[in-house]
């Protein structure tokens, strides 16, 4: 599988956060809006998408996220992601 995705937050009110998670994987393009929380101490993360996916992460950096995708479908696949923060422009 070959993916390149962006996890964009665009609204976050002290631990809780909405955003999006989208780009391309395998040449299909890929978009799922997320609610989530960060965890007290900072490292870990949690979200599910509108369509009932849950995602479980954590911070390896400040720079860097890695975040695990347990997908809702007939043949359920755990998929990891490597997320590099991006400034804001």
């Amino acid at each position: 599988m070959k993916a390149n995705l962006i996890l964009n937050i665009y609204e976050q009110l002290d631990r809780t956060f909405k955003g999006r998670i989208e780009g391309i994987i395998d040449n299909i393009k890929y978009g799922q809006d997320l609610t989530g929380f960060i965890d007290e101490n900072e490292k870990y993360l949690c979200a599910t998408s509108s369509d009932g996916n849950l995602y479980i992460g954590y911070f390896i950096t400040d720079s860097f996220i890695r975040f695990y995708s347990f997908e809702k479908k007939g043949n359920t696949r755990i998929i990891q992601y490597k997320l590099k923060k991006l400034q804001n422009k």
